[in-house]
C-alpha cells in the first residue's frame, strides 16, 4: 500500500499515523520507531522517482512538503519516546530487582535466579550450596558511626563477598546476604566456609577508622536438606534469626535442630494467638510439713493445652514466653487467676485450722518491670489478698544479675508481707550476702538433687542435700524439698531436718476443687 502511494488519494497515510501511534502505545516502542521510518524512506522514494497519481493528494508539492516534515518530526519523536521508555523501564526494573545501596541483586530477584539455577540442576548429579550471610552489629556500627560511615562499611563488606566465588550473590535484607556457591564436597564446604568467615572479619579500614564486624555463616545444600529453592532459603532463614546464635558461628543446616526450632517458631506463634482463658489452666501441688505430712500449702502450676499442639509442658513454652517479652502477660493471668480463686474459696480455706500459703512463680523479666509492683497491689485489693498468704519463688538465677530493680522489687515483696523462696537451690549462682539483703524466707532444693536419694541406709549420706539444709538452719531460713517420691527419700530429709516437702509421694498438680476437698482428709 505504501509502495503504491498511500492509496489513490492518499488518505491511507493517516491510516499509518494512526497505526504508528497504536503500535507505539500497546503493542511495542520499538516498532513503533520502526513503521514511521520505514514509511518515511517509502516516501522519499516515490518522490524521488514522481510516481504520485493527480488524484492523490501527495501530487500536489506543498501538502508533500508538509506530510514530510511532519513525518519526520513525528518519526524524531517517536525515537526520543521509545528511547525514554527503555531507559524508564531499565530504570525501574532495577529499582524492583536490585538493592539501591549496593547495586547487588534484592530478595526478590535473587528468588527467581536462584530458582532458575535449581530448576536447572540435574538431580541426583547437581548440588549447590546456599550460604546466608548475617552481620550481626551492623545496627551498633550505624548508631555509633552515623549513615555515611555506616554506608562506607556496608560496601566494603560487599567487595569482599564480591571477590568469593558465587555463582550468585545478592542483598536479602538490612543485615543479611546470599550467595550461592557451586558444589563440593563437605570437607571443601567446610574449608572455604570457615576461609570466608575469616576474610570477612578482618578489621575494615574506613576513611582512618577501623572497625570489627561480627558475622553468622548458615549453609544448607541442595537437594541434601530440600527439594526446592524456597525450601533451601527457608532453612537458611531459620538459622539465622534463631536466638542464642554467638559471634563467630558457622551453622550447618540440620533436620532434626530445625524441627525443634519450628517447634519452637509453633510455640510462640501459639502463645500470641491463645485464649488464656480458655487453653490455659492452673493446677495446685500441695507443700506438706514433713513433722506431721499435713498440708501446708501448695506452689501454683500453670497447665496450656493447645487445640493444635496438645498439652504443652511449662518447661518448653515458659523460655520461649520469656524470649519474646509474653512472660508478664503470662504471670498477670497466673496472679490474677490464683488471687480469684483465694477470694472464692476463702470461708473453705479458713475452716483449715492450719495457714494455707500458695506459692506463685515470678520471672526475671516481671522483677524488672516496674508495673508489676503497681499491678500486684491493685489486685490486693481487689481481690482482698492476705499477702501473708502468698510466696513468689524465684529462680537462683536472679543472683547472677546485677540489675538493682531487682533486689528493689523483692525487697519491697518482703515489705508487703509475701514471702520469697529460692527456686531450684543449689544449680546456679549461689552468694549469702545476695540471700540476705533479698530478706529470703525458703530455700527449695532442687529436684535434681533429691533424685539421688534412693537408698534406706541411715549411715549414707548426701552432702549436697545436707549443706543445703544446714546453710538454711543457719539463716533461719525454711526449707523445702521439691520431687519428693519415695518413701526413702521422705525419710532421709526429715531426719536431716528439711521441714517441708513437695512431690508425687504426696500429690501431683491438681485441680482446686480437688487440692480443697484433700485438704479436709487428714495427712497426706
Amino acid at each position: 500500500m505504501i509502495v503504491s502511494g498511500g492509496g489513490r488519494f492518499g488518505l491511507s497515510s493517516l491510516y499509518f499515523i494512526a497505526a504508528f501511534s497504536i503500535f507505539f502505545l500497546i503493542l511495542d516502542y520499538t516498532t513503533g520507531v520502526i513503521l514511521p521510518i520505514y514509511y518515511l524512506i517509502a516516501m522519499t522514494l516515490r518522490l524521488k522517482f514522481g510516481s504520485f497519481t493527480p488524484e492523490s493528494i501527495f501530487f500536489n508539492p506543498t501538502l508533500r512538503s508538509r506530510f514530510s516534515i511532519v513525518l519526520i518530526l513525528g518519526t524524531v519523536f517517536g525515537i526520543l519516546g521509545s528511547i525514554t521508555i527503555n531507559i524508564l523501564i531499565k530504570h525501574l526494573s532495577n529499582l524492583a530487582f536490585n538493592d539501591s545501596k549496593t547495586g547487588l541483586p534484592n530478595s526478590q530477584k535473587f528468588k527467581e535466579t536462584f530458582n532458575d539455577i535449581i530448576n536447572h540442576c540435574n538431580l541426583g548429579v547437581d548440588q549447590c550450596v546456599l550460604v546466608g550471610i548475617r552481620i550481626i552489629n551492623l545496627e551498633r556500627i550505624y548508631a555509633n558511626l552515623g549513615l555515611y560511615m555506616g554506608d562506607k562499611i556496608l560496601l566494603e563488606i560487599v567487595k569482599r563477598l564480591k571477590f568469593e566465588q558465587f555463582k550468585l550473590l545478592a542483598r536479602w535484607n538490612e543485615s543479611i546476604f546470599m550467595g550461592v556457591f557451586p558444589a563440593s564436597d563437605i570437607l571443601e564446604l567446610e574449608e572455604k566456609t570457615k576461609d570466608l568467615h575469616k576474610k570477612l572479619e578482618l578489621n575494615y579500614e574506613v576513611e582512618g577508622i577501623s572497625r570489627s564486624v561480627q558475622f553468622i555463616l548458615a549453609l544448607s545444600r541442595y537437594p541434601n536438606d530440600g527439594l526446592s529453592s524456597d525450601s533451601i532459603i527457608k532453612n537458611v532463614i531459620t538459622l539465622l534469626v534463631s536466638k542464642n546464635k554467638n559471634h563467630g558461628d558457622i551453622i550447618y543446616f540440620d533436620e532434626h535442630k530445625m524441627q525443634k526450632e519450628q517447634y519452637r517458631f509453633s510455640l510462640n506463634d501459639a502463645l500470641i494467638t491463645s485464649n488464656f482463658d480458655k487453653d490455659f489452666s492452673l493446677v495446685y501441688q500441695p507443700k506438706i510439713r514433713m513433722s506431721d505430712r499435713k498440708c501446708i500449702g501448695a506452689e501454683v502450676l500453670l497447665r496450656w493445652r493447645h487445640t493444635d499442639l496438645g498439652l504443652v509442658s511449662p518447661e518448653e513454652f515458659i523460655p520461649i514466653a520469656e524470649e519474646g517479652g509474653k512472660i508478664k502477660r503470662i504471670t498477670r493471668w497466673v496472679i490474677e487467676t490464683t488471687f480469684d480463686n483465694i477470694h472464692n474459696n476463702i470461708v473453705e480455706l479458713n475452716k483449715y485450722k492450719i495457714p494455707i500459703s500458695f506459692a506463685i512463680n515470678l520471672s526475671v523479666l516481671d522483677l524488672k518491670d516496674p508495673n508489676t509492683i503497681p499491678y500486684i497491689n491493685k489486685m490486693v485489693r481487689k481481690y482482698n489478698i492476705n499477702p501473708k498468704q502468698i510466696e513468689f519463688e524465684v529462680t537462683e538465677s536472679i543472683q547472677a544479675d546485677q540489675d538493682p530493680s531487682i533486689q528493689n522489687s523483692l525487697k519491697t515483696f518482703h515489705n508487703m508481707g509475701f514471702k520469697i523462696a529460692i527456686d531450684d537451690f543449689g544449680t546456679g549462682y549461689s552468694s549469702l550476702s545476695y540471700l540476705h539483703n533479698l530478706h529470703v524466707n525458703n530455700l527449695k532444693i532442687d529436684k535434681s538433687f533429691v533424685e539421688l536419694i534412693n537408698t534406706g541406709d541411715k549411715s549414707v549420706n548426701y552432702p549436697v542435700v545436707d549443706t543445703i539444709i544446714s546453710l538454711a538452719q543457719s539463716m533461719h531460713l525454711e526449707v523445702i524439698a521439691e520431687g519428693i517420691e519415695t518413701e526413702e527419700q521422705f525419710n532421709y530429709l526429715k531426719r536431716r531436718g528439711c521441714t517441708t516437702g513437695q512431690g508425687w509421694l504426696f500429690s501431683k498438680g491438681i485441680p482446686l476443687r480437688e487440692f480443697l476437698t484433700k485438704l479436709s482428709g487428714g495427712p497426706f
